[in-house]
């Protein structure tokens, strides 16, 4: 896909381009480079979210995840992702950011 979809906690989903790395976190720093999916709002700070928590990457037709070292660490459909280390996210898995859960989907949901 060109496009992925995170559903936020508010249930809202959030499209992401993948042209790009994806950098999931909380508000940066003034000096820091920027997140992509900011969960600051959702109480990210008080639920273990790094500020520089977890990066996917389209990658040779495969969505990767890979944990930036996070102290809160990040996991995968419940297992946790080694801190560096590339995991393949599919259609409907679920991340959890530090104690914070997001869905993944490929494409937009049809609301009725």
């Amino acid at each position: 896909p060109s496009q992925v979809y995170f559903v936020l906690p508010d249930g809202n989903e959030y499209p992401v381009d993948l042209c790009h790395d994806v950098v999931i976190g909380r508000q940066p720093r003034e000096d820091d480079p920027p997140v992509t999916v900011d969960l600051e709002s959702f109480d990210g700070h008080d639920l273990g979210v790094s500020r520089h928590h977890a990066m996917i990457k389209y990658i040779k037709n495969n969505l990767v995840l890979v944990d930036l070292d996070s102290i809160n660490g990040t996991f995968v459909n419940g297992h946790r992702a080694l801190p560096l280390k590339r995991y393949n996210v599919m259609d409907g898995d679920t991340i959890t950011i530090g104690r914070l859960t997001l869905e993944v989907r490929f494409n937009k949901r049809n609301r009725r």
